[in-house]
């Protein structure tokens, strides 16, 4: 057959044959028409024992196709993505229902293959290059060295692309082993992931020629790694791996998704600067399996990238993928430079986070360093991790800087580490200052008590003296952000002579006291749009006073400043006063004075008419190159101004902080259904009717500190994504309570059933007080069941994913999975049930296809209950669907004893046996001033930590590389942390990759020998850190 078509859906096939084989047939299709067909085959062939089908597709194939003979009947179910090639051996997994009313022997293995492109390019394809391949794409081990234009590069011409056809599905090493004649390779290694997202996988290796100035050169994009296809699955889900630049998060869906390092010329510092800033973070949103004071390569582990090529030319400056894990309640923040296959001497290299990931408590935004031309570079995979919290953790045995100096906060924490500190470990030695020619931070900081940033200090940790120190520390630069979302933290570039522990100092304030001023606040959002927190409040700050402040007459002020140079360059400016404010501008570098205007939409507009205070918004087309700005806002007889950086493409700056209980307080919102004597009192109140009815809503309001100006109802159809705009607003009637409260008051009214839509109404209050200050209620919701369903019989599938194994006191968030195979959107709500009970419960508007929504449970803390029965359920117009039930099994993250109650270490199982977590770590400490000291025993009898010469371990391990070392019993290495029996606070922690299990036995002993537990210091406890087994993905399907 020589048909061709080309499908852009899913390729669903049902093939039924029935034809006397007596011969051989062989069928090579070409697919390259997007359509949906069908087709009835009523010819009939011979066959014979074989089957041969050598099959091309080049397009997605989404639609259908059916066809049809009495005897065989297939069904196939594909998603093909770019091209695939199908020869001979094929093996998927595919669900075939066959029936015959002969017999019939069929023995082709049919199995699923990809193709794989390699290009050498310059501007251009540059012929000539050799590559070796690892393993051999054909059979899965071994080597294949491929020359372009030879076989097996399947155009057999040597034009700069070698295309292998009908590989094996996997990942695969490339080393450029011969690079064509001219030219010099920029990077000469990649990995390339040949995967179902990615079946026509392309790797593409750039040269130059011999004669380019690559110091002076620009941005050098290497495409050279994807993600290998054994991790693929666990990024994606749990741990839901995601790039971000500029605040945008773009979630990782395909294994050549991951972003590009870059290269550039090492004079050439615009470009360095550009490359930098346009640089992705990969963010690791759920990466629950680190603990505080991980070891770089358990962190790195976790991190699960591939290794990249620097590059072969010092000349070129190196700006790679910094990985980041979301802000943790645990452990802070884990940062992770992407490894490489090595660091090389005379390098420079450059890694930045996106400033939206950096934590609230500070942390690093940039980490810049060059390696020294005549340093030690053993050419092995390399990399450096960064610890991020707010303190030292208790697990890494440092004290924080006020234990050492009482009048200094310790206001931010970094732990850099490397994989040649560990004991067998390899790769640049970062410690020491020989190896590093620079070595430069930037970090964000919160401000001292004296809120004097010249009283911040940067410290680094002195591990052999134990006590944080100056020395060695250069201070680049230091100032205060004034806006932003990181408005009012302190941003520090400091230079170092090797890579250690450091810490910012803050001084503390000698006498507390407090400030009446109202300070710069900054956040998210656009001005004037939606009407949650649609008010940014008045210029004004309210006391504390239960009286209504007074405020000076004519007071002009800016309350927020939008601004967009991404795509719409627009500067968006609310200004509040008693006075229309006759003149507004902004003063920039590179247009001047520009005026702004008045918008055409004025979303306080209504409010203005009932408020003593107004506000407008008013709007300025910028420059998109501009990155400082100032407004100014003239009122007549005042003026405000303020001045705006631009850190990021936009951004929303609040410039005041408001007295939340200034605003009216709305609570008891609730909506009558009138005829039905039905009550939705919060969003997960689900509740709907079978035509348009009227209701009755009500709330009650709170206005002590103005008086109440104005209530009102808002509604909206379910959906409707132009929300501050479309909204129907309803005046409500307001009822004093006198004798009742002087300051609250019930407001009401009707809703007509006219304006209840379907598939829902949102419904929410929006009050308004006499000084302008606003504040919305939550958003109620009510169904309307739509009149062109069949409600008796529901296309609607239900699923959820969900993990088998979290520590108590963590979060569970499960995604329920919800098809909507209906062709009109519906409302209903999610619930995640837990041993039946109601737990979570999400209102959704379920549109056509696949709805995801994410529910979410805080596991408590809870001895006498481990296992846990978890379900979802989904309710729409009264229907309800559920899904099977799954077990969660839970376990007690951190176990305490007192030392005399201390007992046999073991893994943690389910009642059927199953291991749900296993030991990982034992730490104490001992603050007791007399002579005591630990005394650590395995369970093979091994004195671990102790006095005598025979424990492997009996004096202080600080000032060891990574302040540890490393010991192994009976063929299990343990990695052992002990400050010494002389520390003020002496204190030990022992880990291992392997449970630890068994009697260990930790006692206290003396000079006159060990202390009977009697006798005991009765508060010193024996701390157990338990990490969760390998937590699989399950799907619980209704």
């Amino acid at each position: 057959m020589t048909d061709s078509l080309a499908a852009a859906d899913t390729l669903l096939a049902s093939v039924q044959f029935n034809r006397a084989m007596t011969d051989s047939l062989s069928t090579d299709d070409s697919i390259t028409k997007v359509t949906s067909f069908g087709r009835l085959f009523t010819d009939s062939a011979s066959l014979q024992d074989s089957i041969s089908k050598s099959t091309s597709f080049r397009r997605f194939m989404t639609d259908s196709m059916s066809v049809s003979d009495p005897q065989i009947l297939r069904t196939f179910g594909r998603i093909l993505q770019d091209s695939a090639s199908i020869s001979d051996s094929i093996t998927v997994l595919r669900t075939r229902y066959r029936s015959a009313d002969d017999s019939l022997s069929i023995s082709d293995l049919v199995g699923l293959r990809g193709k794989l492109t390699i290009e050498t390019r310059n501007n251009t394809l540059i012929p000539g290059a050799i590559y070796r391949i690892t393993p051999n794409p054909y059979t899965g081990f071994g080597t294949l060295t491929v020359s372009d234009g030879l076989s097996p590069d399947s155009d057999l011409s040597n034009n700069g692309s070698i295309s292998l056809l009908n590989v094996l599905l996997g990942s695969y090493k490339l080393n450029q082993t011969q690079t064509p004649s001219g030219y010099v390779p920029i990077t000469k290694k990649g990995l390339v992931t040949v995967h179902g997202t990615n079946i026509n996988a392309l790797m593409k290796f750039v040269v130059v020629t011999n004669t380019t100035n690559l110091p002076n050169s620009g941005v050098i994009d290497i495409d050279n790694v994807n993600i290998d296809s054994n991790q693929f699955g666990t990024l994606l889900n749990p741990i839901k791996l995601t790039k971000v630049k500029n605040g945008v998060q773009t979630p990782i869906v395909k294994v050549n998704d991951l972003p590009t390092p870059k290269l550039v010329g090492k004079n050439n510092t615009i470009a360095i600067s550009n490359a930098t800033d346009s640089q992705y973070t990969l963010l690791y949103k759920s990466l629950a399996e680190l603990l505080p004071n991980e070891s770089p390569d358990s962190i790195i582990n976790a991190f699960r990238l591939n290794a990249t090529d620097a590059g072969n030319s010092t000349s070129l400056s190196y700006v790679g993928i910094l990985g980041a894990t979301a802000q943790s309640n645990v452990y802070g923040q884990y940062l992770a430079t992407q490894p490489v296959e090595q660091f090389n001497c005379g390098q420079r290299y450059i890694y930045s986070l996106d400033n939206t990931l950096v934590p609230t408590y500070g942390g690093i935004k940039k980490v810049d360093f060059t390696i020294f031309e005549n340093g030690t570079c053993p050419g092995t995979l390399d990399y450096v991790t960064y610890e991020v919290a707010s303190k030292p953790p208790i697990e890494s045995g440092i004290p924080s800087i006020t234990e050492k100096d009482p009048t200094q906060n310790t206001l931010l924490y970094i732990n850099a580490r490397f994989p040649a500190e560990l004991s067998n470990g390899t790769g640049i030695d970062f410690d020491n200052s020989t190896n590093t020619e620079s070595y430069t931070f930037t970090v964000l900081t919160a401000k001292p008590e004296t809120n004097n940033i010249d009283d911040l200090t940067v410290y680094t940790f002195d591990e052999i003296n134990n006590v944080w120190t100056t020395s060695g520390i250069t201070e680049v630069s230091k100032y205060e952000i004034e806006s932003g979302i990181h408005s009012g933290k302190v941003q520090i570039e400091f230079a170092v002579e090797h890579t250690s522990k450091f810490a910012i100092g803050g001084k503390k304030s000698p006498v507390t006291s407090t400030s009446g001023g109202v300070s710069s606040q900054a956040g998210h959002g656009k001005v004037g749009v939606g009407p949650v927190g649609a008010g940014a409040g008045a210029g004004s700050a309210s006391g504390v006073s239960q009286e209504k402040p007074s405020k000076p007459a004519g007071i002009t002020n800016i309350d927020s400043v939008y601004y967009n140079v991404c795509d719409d360059n627009i500067v968006k400016v609310m200004v509040s006063g008693e006075s229309f404010p006759t003149n507004v501008v902004l003063q920039t570098k590179h247009s001047g004075i520009i005026p702004a205007k008045l918008a055409d939409y004025q979303p306080y507009a209504s409010d203005n008419q009932h408020s003593d205070v107004a506000r407008y918004v008013y709007e300025a087309y910028i420059n998109p190159n501009e990155t400082y700005f100032v407004v100014s806002a003239d009122g007549g007889s005042s003026t405000s101004n303020t001045s705006i950086q631009i850190i990021e493409c936009e951004g929303n700056v609040y410039l005041v902080k408001e007295d939340p209980y200034s605003k009216p307080q709305i609570f008891d919102f609730k909506i009558h259904i009138d005829d039905q004597n039905r009550l939705i009192t919060d969003a997960s109140s689900y509740e709907y009717v079978t035509e348009p009815t009227s209701v009755t809503v009500s709330a009650l309001i709170d206005n002590a500190k103005s008086e109440l100006r104005r209530a009102e109802l808002r509604l909206i159809t379910m959906g409707d994504d132009n929300i501050e705009r479309n909204y129907t607003g309803l005046k409500m009637k307001v009822e004093e309570l006198t004798g009742i409260s002087n300051t609250t008051s019930r407001v009401y009214i009707t809703v007509p059933a006219s304006l209840l839509k379907s598939p829902a109404t949102e419904f929410w209050i929006h009050a308004l007080n006499a000084d302008g200050k606003v504040n919305d209620s939550e958003h109620l919701f009510l169904g309307l069941t739509p009149n062109n369903i069949d409600m008796s019989s529901l296309s609607v599938k239900l699923e959820m994913d969900m993990q088998t194994i979290k520590a108590q006191g963590t979060i569970l968030k499960p995604h329920a999975y919800i098809n909507n195979q209906e062709s009109t959107s519906m409302y209903g709500i999610v619930t995640l049930l837990v041993d039946g009970r109601s737990i979570d419960a999400i209102p959704y508007l379920f549109k056509p296809g696949f709805n995801d929504v994410e529910l979410s449970w805080m596991i408590p803390k809870n001895v006498q209950k481990l296992d846990y029965n978890i379900s979802a359920r989904v309710d729409l117009y009264g229907n309800d669907l559920s899904t099977s039930t799954g077990i969660l099994n839970t376990f007690v993250r951190t176990q305490s004893k007192q030392i005399q109650d201390f007992v046999e270490l073991d893994l943690i199982r389910n009642a059927n046996g199953d291991v749900v977590a296993r030991p990982s770590l034992i730490y104490a400490s001992n603050n007791d001033d007399s002579d005591m000291r630990f005394r650590v025993v395995s369970p093979q009898g091994t004195c671990v930590i102790g006095s005598d010469d025979s424990c492997l371990v009996s004096s202080s391990t600080f000032g060891n590389r990574g302040d540890l070392t490393s010991v192994q019993i009976d063929g299990q290495i343990y990695r052992i942390k002990y400050s010494g029996a002389n520390n003020p606070l002496e204190r030990f922690s022992i880990t291992s990759f392997d449970p630890i299990v068994g009697d260990w036995s930790v006692q206290l002993e003396s000079t006159n020998g060990i202390i009977p537990f009697a006798q005991a210091t009765s508060d010193v406890n024996i701390k157990v850190k338990y990490r969760a087994e390998l937590s699989e993905i399950t799907t619980l399907n209704s």
